[in-house]
C-alpha cells in the first residue's frame, strides 16, 4: 500500500503538519508540494492524503485542482485554518472538504488543525476598508493572536483522541524501533550513497600509491613542524563552518586528514578533533551561515547586523579554545599518552611513512585530480547566491543555453555551483574515479589491477559507516514520529514566557539543547521553532537576536557531540574512534564552549 501526501501551504502550517504525518506513517510513502507535481502517475499510489489551507471556507484552489485528477482513490485530508475549533466556520470547512473528497473518490477520514494566519494574509486584510466582510476588527485581531501559537502538541493530542483510526499515530512500539533504522537509511540515502562512492574513490586512489607518496613527501618537508598543520586546518574548517555550515560535507576530508595525522605521529582521534572541532566551532558561531543563522534570523524577524558581532566574538573564542585543546591533546599523544584511543581500526587506510613510494609523474597527475575534486566539491557547496555572488549561476545559465552543448552535457537540468549537495558530489567523485582509471590505465594494467573490484572493495570498507548513519538517523526518526519535539516546544514556550528578560537567553539556550538532539537539522530546527520562540522573546522583554544566538550556539554544540548527528557518527566510524571515547575526551572542551556562548548571551541580555 503506497501513500502519497500532497500538500499546499501558504504560512507553513500545512507543510509542517504533513511532514509530521509523513514521519509517523509506517508504510511506503512519498510527500510532495502540490506545486512541484509534474506528470504524476496517480495509478502508482493506493492512498492519498491531501493537505490544504483554508481559502474562503473550503480547500485552496491548488488542492481542488489536484483533486480533479483523482478518481476511485482512497482519500484522507488534513486542513489548517485560523478559525477557532468551536466555530461554525470550522464545521463548514470540514463539510466542504469532505464533500469535495467524496465526489469521485473513496473518502476515508479528515482532520482540521488550528494554525496561525500568514503575515501576508494579515497584511492584505488590514488594507480592506471599514465594513468589508474580511476587514480588520478587534475580534479578528484577537483570533489571529489566539491562533499564532498553533499548531501545538495539544492539537495533535486532541486529534489522536478523537480520530483513533486516523493515520496520525504517535505511539511507538517495538515494531517502530526496528523500522526506524530503515526509515533512517531512506532519510539519509544521499549521504550513504556518497559514503559508498567515496570509499570506492579512495580505494582506487590508494591503489595508485599517489596519496602515500604525496603525504609522505609533505611530512618529510615538515619534519618537526607537523603540529602547525593542526591550527591551519582547523581555521580553514571553521571558515567553512561559519560561512556555509560545512559539517556533513566534511565527511569526505577524513580520507585525507586521518592518514596525515597518523603518519605525523598522532592518532585518528586527533584527526576527528581537527575536523569536528574546527568545522564545529564555525557552525556553533555561524555568522553568515545561510542554513543556520540566516534562516533563523529570517524566521524570527531578527536583524542580522545585531547578530554578527556576538557570533564573531564567539567564533574567535571558540576556535582559539578548540585549537589549544586539540594541540595539547596531540602533544600528549606524541608523548605516548592516550594509547587506548589508538586501539580502533580506521576505515580509511593509514600511510606507512617508512615505505613512501616514488612520486612519479603519473602519481602527480592522480593527486592533481584528487585535489581538484575536493576543490570543486568545496566550491559547489558554498551558497554563492546567498552571499550575493551570481557568477556561477550566470555561467551555468549561459552553458545551459548553448546549442547542442547544453543538452549533451546535461546543463539544461543540472544545478549550478552553490546548489550542489550529496547527489551531485557523489557524481563528481564517480567522474574523478573514471578519470583516474583512464590516466593510470597503463600502470593498473602492468600490475593486473581491476579498477572495478578495487572500487567495490573500497565501498565495502565503508559499508559499516553507512549502517551507523542509518542508526544515528533512526533515533531522530523515533523521536519525531513520537511527537517528542512538540512536547518540548510546548513546555519550552510556557516556561520562557515567564522568565526575567536578563536570563531569557540562558534558558533559550538550555531549551535548544534537547531540541537540537531531536531535530539534528539546524535549518529544520530554525523553521520549526523560531516562529514560536521569537515572539516569546519579545513578550519576555528580551530580543529576537538573543533567541537566534541561543539557537545557533546550542545547535552548533550538539552537532559536535550528539549521537543523532549522522556526520559525526560517520566521521567517528571512518576514523575508528568509539563514540564513548569521543565524549570522554571532548567533554571538558564542550563545557568551555558552553561557557563562552552563555557569557556572550548574558552580556547581550544586559546590553539590549
Amino acid at each position: 500500500m503506497k501513500t502519497l501526501i500532497v500538500y499546499s501551504t501558504i504560512s507553513g502550517n500545512t507543510k509542517a503538519v504533513c511532514e509530521r504525518i509523513y514521519g509517523a506513517l509506517n508504510t511506503e510513502k512519498e510527500i510532495v508540494n502540490v506545486k512541484d507535481i509534474k506528470n504524476l502517475k496517480v495509478d502508482n499510489y493506493d492512498n492519498f492524503i491531501i493537505g490544504f489551507w483554508c481559502d474562503k471556507g473550503t480547500m485552496d484552489k491548488d488542492s481542488i485542482e489536484f483533486l480533479k485528477t483523482l478518481s476511485n482513490k482512497n482519500l484522507y485530508f488534513v486542513g489548517t485554518l485560523g478559525a477557532r475549533p468551536e466555530s461554525e466556520h470550522w464545521n463548514d470547512v470540514f463539510e466542504n472538504a469532505k464533500k469535495l473528497c467524496s465526489e469521485n473518490n473513496n473518502f476515508k477520514e479528515g482532520l482540521l488543525i488550528w494554525g496561525r494566519i500568514s503575515q501576508e494574509m494579515q497584511d492584505m486584510m488590514k488594507k480592506f476598508p471599514a465594513g468589508h466582510p474580511h476587514g480588520i476588527t478587534a475580534e479578528r485581531v484577537a483570533r489571529w493572536e489566539a491562533a499564532s501559537t498553533h499548531p501545538d502538541e495539544n492539537d495533535f493530542k486532541k486529534a489522536e483522541e478523537e480520530k483513533k483510526d486516523y493515520y496520525i499515530n504517535l505511539k511507538q512500539g517495538f515494531w517502530d524501533i526496528f523500522l526506524s533504522p530503515i526509515y533512517g537509511m531512506a532519510k539519509k540515502l544521499d549521504v550513504i550513497v556518497f559514503i559508498l562512492i567515496l570509499g570506492g574513490f579512495l580505494g582506487v586512489v590508494m591503489k595508485t600509491g599517489a596519496l602515500d607518496s604525496a603525504i609522505g613527501g609533505l611530512l618529510k618537508k615538515m619534519k618537526g613542524k607537523e603540529k602547525w598543520i593542526i591550527p591551519v586546518l582547523m581555521t580553514l574548517f571553521a571558515i567553512g563552518g561559519t560561512t556555509y555550515g560545512m559539517q556533513e560535507e566534511a565527511v569526505a576530508f577524513y580520507a585525507l586528514i586521518v592518514p596525515i595525522m597518523i603518519a605525523a605521529g598522532y592518532n585518528s582521534m586527533t584527526a576527528v578533533m581537527v575536523i569536528v572541532l574546527g568545522a564545529g566551532s564555525g557552525v556553533l558561531a555561524s555568522t553568515v551561515n545561510p542554513f543556520s543563522t540566516i534562516i533563523a534570523a529570517n524566521a524570527a524577524g531578527a536583524e542580522l547586523s545585531k547578530i554578527l558581532l556576538p557570533q564573531f566574538i564567539i567564533l574567535v573564542a571558540s576556535l582559539a579554545a578548540s585549537i589549544i585543546f586539540t594541540m595539547r591533546y596531540a602533544a600528549k599523544v606524541k608523548a605516548g599518552e592516550y594509547a587506548e584511543d589508538s586501539k580502533g581500526k580506521p576505515a580509511v587506510k593509514a600511510i606507512d611513512a617508512s615505505k613512501v613510494p616514488e612520486f612519479t609523474l603519473e602519481r602527480k597527475f592522480v593527486m592533481g585530480i584528487f585535489g581538484l575534486t575536493f576543490l570543486v566539491m568545496i566550491m559547489s557547496l558554498v551558497p554563492w547566491k546567498d552571499l550575493h555572488v551570481t557568477f556561477f549561476e550566470d555561467w551555468h545559465e549561459w552553458l545551459a543555453t548553448l546549442p547542442i552543448v547544453g543538452g549533451i552535457f546535461g546543463f539544461e537540468h543540472a544545478v549550478p555551483f552553490g546548489s550542489w549537495y550529496f547527489n551531485e558530489i557523489s557524481a563528481l567523485f564517480l567522474i574523478s574515479t573514471i578519470m583516474i582509471k583512464i590516466l593510470y590505465h597503463e600502470e593498473f594494467k602492468k600490475d593486473d589491477v581491476s579498477v572495478t573490484n578495487t572500487f567495490l572493495a573500497g565501498s565495502a570498507d565503508l559499508l559499516s559507516v553507512a549502517l551507523i548513519i542509518a542508526v544515528a538517523a533512526a533515533i531522530g526518526v523515533l523521536m519525531q514520529a513520537g511527537g517528542i519535539q512538540d512536547t518540548i516546544v510546548y513546555w519550552g514556550e510556557e516556561l520562557l514566557r515567564k522568565v526575567p528578560s536578563q536570563i531569557f537567553g540562558v534558558l533559550a539556550y538550555i531549551f535548544y539543547i534537547p531540541m537540537s538532539f531531536i531535530i539534528p537539522s539546524s535549518s529544520g530546527l530554525a523553521e520549526a521553532t523560531m516562529p514560536i520562540i521569537a515572539p516569546v522573546a519579545d513578550l519576555a522583554g528580551s530580543t529576537k537576536e538573543i533567541a537566534v544566538v541561543a539557537f545557533a550556539t546550542a545547535s552548533g554544540l550538539l552537532n559536535m557531540i550528539a549521537p543523532t548527528i549522522a556526520s559525526l557518527m560517520a566521521g567517528l566510524a571512518l576514523a575508528g574512534v568509539p563514540y564513548k571515547n569521543w565524549v570522554k575526551r571532548t567533554a571538558p572542551l564542550m563545557a568551555i564552549l558552553t561557557l563562552i556562548s552563555l557569557v556572550v548571551i548574558v552580556v547581550m541580555g544586559f546590553l539590549k
